[in-house]
C-alpha cells in the first residue's frame, strides 16, 4: 500500500467542499452514506485504505477532519445525507468566527481551537500505518482558511516534520471577491505557505464559475456547482496518483507530484488544467485522442486560475490520466507537443 492520506477541510468554504469531495469518493470506492459497501461481496479497492479507515461496526470512516471556527457549515454536515459516514468527533467547530480577519484566526480565536484540533488529528495518525501526506483544502480569502490554516501549518510542521502538506487553495477573484480584505489575508497566509507547505495548488472561483457557464452550459451558477467541480478535479488529481497501472503497481506516490512541481522550495504554487470539459448530453458521443486532451490542458479556458500561461514558459509540468490510457498514446502526444511548442 502507498500510504494513508489525512485530509483537512478548513473554514466554511473547506467544510462545504468536504461534502461533494467525500461524495465523490464514495461513489469512486462503492460507499454507501452510511460508510458501507454497495455489496457485500465486492472486492475492494486496496487503494480505499489510503482515504478510509475500516471498522467492524460503522464500516467505512474517512480519514479526514472538518474544522471551523463557527457551527454553521458544520451543522449542516451533522443533518446532511452523509451525517452517518463521518466520525462525530472528526466534525470540529468553535462558536465565534474569524470575521473574515487573518490576524483573529491566527492570534486569537484561532489558538483557543488548535489544541482540540491537533489532538484529534493525533488521533488519526494513530490509525495511520504509514501516513504519506496532509492535504488541506481552503480559501485564501477567509479568517479561518488564512490565518487558522497557517497556524495550523505551523503546528503540523513541528511535530511532523516528516509527512509533506499539500494544499488546496481557493484564491480570491477581483471580479468575484464580496470582502475587501480578502486580497489581505491571501498575501498574508501565502508567508504561511511559503515556510510550510511543500506544493500548494491554486484555484480560483472566478474560473470555476466561468468553466460552469461556457463549458458545462449551466445557466444559473451556484456553489454548490462549483463545489462540485471543484471536487471532481482535485479528487481525480488525488485517486489517479494513487490508483494501479496494468502491472498492478502504483502508477506514482503524491511525493513524486512534488519533486516533478516544485522545482525551488520558494515556488510551491502550481496551475491546474482538466480535460475534458463537456455536458452530461454530450459526454456519450465524446470521443477526444490523448493528444486532444493533452492540448486542452494548456488552453487557458480548461485551467481553473485567470491567466494566460501561453505568454510566459512553463517551469516545470505534470500530465495525470485516470481510465484506459495507452502509454505508446502519451508518448507520442508528449513528442508531438514538444515539436509545435
Amino acid at each position: 500500500m502507498s500510504g494513508e492520506v489525512i485530509t483537512i477541510f478548513v473554514g466554511q468554504a473547506g467544510a462545504q467542499l468536504a461534502t461533494f469531495y467525500w461524495e465523490l469518493l464514495c461513489t469512486e470506492y462503492g460507499i454507501k452514506t452510511n460508510g458501507f459497501l454497495y455489496e457485500s461481496s465486492i472486492v475492494v479497492d486496496p487503494t480505499t485504505q489510503a482515504f478510509f479507515t475500516e471498522k467492524a461496526i460503522s464500516g467505512y470512516k474517512p480519514l479526514t477532519l472538518i474544522v471551523d471556527l463557527e457551527p454553521t457549515a458544520i451543522d449542516k454536515i451533522k443533518i446532511g445525507n452523509y451525517k452517518c459516514l463521518f466520525d462525530e468527533k472528526c466534525l470540529i467547530h468553535g462558536f465565534e468566527d474569524a470575521a473574515n480577519n487573518y490576524a483573529k484566526g491566527y492570534y486569537t480565536v484561532g489558538r483557543e481551537m488548535i489544541d482540540l484540533v491537533l489532538c484529534h488529528i493525533r488521533r488519526i495518525y494513530e490509525t495511520c500505518c504509514n501516513l504519506q501526506r496532509f492535504i488541506i483544502f481552503r480559501s485564501s480569502g477567509g479568517g479561518t482558511g488564512s490565518g487558522f490554516t497557517t497556524l495550523l501549518l505551523e503546528h503540523l510542521t513541528e511535530i511532523y516534520p516528516k509527512v509533506s502538506k499539500m494544499d488546496f487553495t481557493i484564491s480570491s477573484t477581483p471580479n468575484l471577491s464580496m470582502i475587501k480584505v480578502e486580497p489581505y489575508n491571501a498575501m498574508l497566509t501565502t508567508c504561511g505557505s511559503l515556510a510550510y507547505e511543500d506544493c500548494c495548488f491554486i484555484l480560483e472561483n472566478e474560473s470555476l464559475y466561468d468553466i460552469c457557464k461556457k463549458k458545462l452550459n449551466i445557466g444559473l451558477v451556484t456553489y454548490t456547482n462549483l463545489n462540485r467541480l471543484q471536487a471532481q478535479i482535485t479528487g481525480n488529481m488525488i485517486t489517479s496518483m494513487l490508483s494501479k497501472d496494468v502491472n498492478g503497481g502504483p502508477n506514482a506516490r503524491l511525493d513524486d507530484l512534488r519533486k516533478i512541481l516544485v522545482p525551488y522550495p520558494r515556488v510551491p504554487f502550481s496551475i491546474i488544467a482538466y480535460s475534458p470539459l463537456t455536458t452530461p448530453s454530450l459526454a456519450a458521443y465524446s470521443d477526444l485522442s490523448v493528444y486532444q486532451l493533452m492540448q486542452e490542458c494548456f488552453q487557458p479556458d480548461n485551467q481553473v486560475v485567470k491567466c494566460d500561461c501561453r505568454t510566459g514558459a512553463y517551469i516545470s509540468g505534470c500530465l495525470l490520466y485516470n481510465g484506459d490510457v495507452s502509454k505508446n498514446d502519451i508518448s507520442k502526444a508528449l513528442v508531438d507537443s514538444k515539436d509545435r511548442h
